[in-house]
């Protein structure tokens, strides 16, 4: 009996156990089958804590987590600008990485887990945004803005007396704007936190480096030969003129040593003045009625005394000197002007040929003006058109005319104010002979080329003008 009831409870104590080890291994599968479709303990992708998550419960936090992400773009001066995923309508994109980790896992081994270092995964940023959004954003951080920007400046020479030396380059601050359209758009889809764009190569570099071996090369041959330098100033514009130039005029011996071909200076002197002289030439203006004028021929403007130039520069040379100043000059300008603009100031006699009227006009405002009678249009006795100035101021004095064959001058008038804008006899006086003034009278009672005026605004006008007064007179 004894051994009856102790086979009985043996019995049961194995059917315990087969029913206690099958619900483990019911469990266990249960959690096996339960982790085919879950992540396991101490999972993480990207930083996002996934244990007991389903692929698209990942998938939620990581698109949560792109929503707040935002591009911190860093450059030169300061720049710094800041992107969220909301200014391009960045989403996340779910293409597989997750599912792909998720089935990397042996859901059998899910006890084990238990026991191991956590497990620590990564995916490739896989993100898009709106092209619409990202145009939009990109004209709205103004990155490409010229007023914001320095360009950059290319090494080069510069005359530091006694000698030619090398600037440097200058890196400046201009972004290539499709560089860095494309870098920005990496950034955004790599989920990159800070885009420096100096580091990604996004600035327009200069194209000449203080390394450049021509640029050396270049200082060195100058510095051998006629290391000199001269910068004319006119006005706001300057004109170089240094060794680039003289090396042209040099002679160069075997031995290294120079000798100046005279010929060849005295030839850039006078283009120089050819280039920067204005008397006589043309100019454009418009007339105080509002009329758009030209004007050539006169005696008024820049005019460079040459010799005098020749000499400075010879001596620049020899000295192997550096000068920043105005070019000598035979005879100045009120302002210096572009090419083919005014260069008489705001104070100055308007002489209108076609409607005999003259004007004077201060600092841009007519405060006197008159008819007058100006040269006959034929035997050469019409006024001149062009640009002069008050050569003398006499006050009486007589006119004389050419000396005709029999020995007597052509007429001999004695005028009480006189005005010359030309050394052969072209002036404003009064003319008291003249009955009216303007009009049609000088076709048939001109003068012999001066500008007849009636007595009181002659003496008007002699009271106003000062010698070097500038005269523009025009059809």
């Amino acid at each position: 009996m004894k051994h009856a009831k102790e086979a009985f409870n043996f019995k049961r104590l194995w059917l315990v156990l087969g029913i206690v080890f099958g619900v483990l291994i019911a469990a266990y599968g249960g959690m096996a089958y339960y982790f085919s479709s879950h992540f396991g303990i101490n999972t993480s992708i990207d930083n996002v804590e996934c244990a007991f998550k389903t692929v698209e419960e990942v998938e939620q936090t990581i698109s949560a987590r792109v929503g707040t992400y935002e591009l911190r773009i860093v450059g030169r001066d300061g720049l710094a600008r800041t992107i969220e995923a909301a200014d391009v309508a960045l989403a996340y994109v779910s293409d597989g990485q997750v599912q792909a980790i998720l089935d990397e896992q042996n859901p059998l081994l899910w006890v084990a887990r238990l026991f191991r270092s956590p497990r620590e995964a990564t995916t490739h940023a896989s993100v898009d945004f709106d092209k619409g959004s990202f145009a939009a954003m990109m004209r709205s951080i103004d990155l490409f803005d010229e007023k914001a920007m320095r360009a950059p400046v290319d090494a080069y020479l510069t005359f530091e007396e006694p000698r030619y030396v090398v600037v440097p380059e200058n890196l400046g601050s201009t972004l290539d704007e499709g560089r860095t359209t494309e870098a920005i758009d990496e950034a955004l889809h790599s989920l990159v936190e800070t885009l420096d764009v100096d580091e990604g190569g996004c600035y327009v570099s200069p194209k000449v480096f203080s390394n450049n071996p021509d640029l050396l090369a270049e200082a060195e041959r100058y510095n051998a030969h006629v290391p000199f330098e001269i910068v004319y100033t006119f006005g706001d514009e300057t004109e170089v003129l240094d060794t680039r130039i003289a090396l042209d005029w040099m002679v160069v011996a075997e031995d290294g040593t120079a000798t100046l071909n005279e010929e060849a200076l005295a030839a850039w002197v006078q283009d120089f003045g050819l280039r920067h002289d204005t008397v006589g030439k043309p100019r454009t203006f418009t007339s105080i009625t509002g009329e758009r004028s030209s004007v050539e021929g006169g005696n008024y403007g820049w005019e460079i005394d040459e010799e005098a130039e020749i000499e400075a520069i010879q001596a620049a040379i020899a000295n192997h000197s550096g000068q920043r100043r105005d070019p000598s000059y035979v005879q100045v300008g009120a302002v210096h002007a572009p090419a083919g603009e005014p260069d008489w100031g705001t104070t100055y006699i308007e002489l209108d040929l076609t409607k005999q009227h003259m004007y004077y006009i201060e600092k841009g405002t007519v405060t006197f003006e008159t008819d007058v009678v100006t040269g006959a249009p034929w035997g050469g006795r019409a006024t001149p058109a062009g640009v002069f100035r008050i050569l003398e101021k006499l006050s009486p004095t007589v006119l004389k005319g050419d000396i005709m064959p029999d020995g007597k001058r052509e007429y001999e008038t004695p005028v009480k104010y006189w005005m010359r804008i030309t050394w052969g006899g072209v002036g404003f006086h009064d003319a008291t002979w003249q009955p009216a003034f303007g009009g049609d009278r000088y076709t048939y009672a001109g003068s012999h080329g001066c500008i007849n005026m009636p007595y009181n605004d002659a003496q008007t006008l002699y009271g106003m003008l000062e010698i070097g007064t500038p005269v523009v007179s025009h059809y």
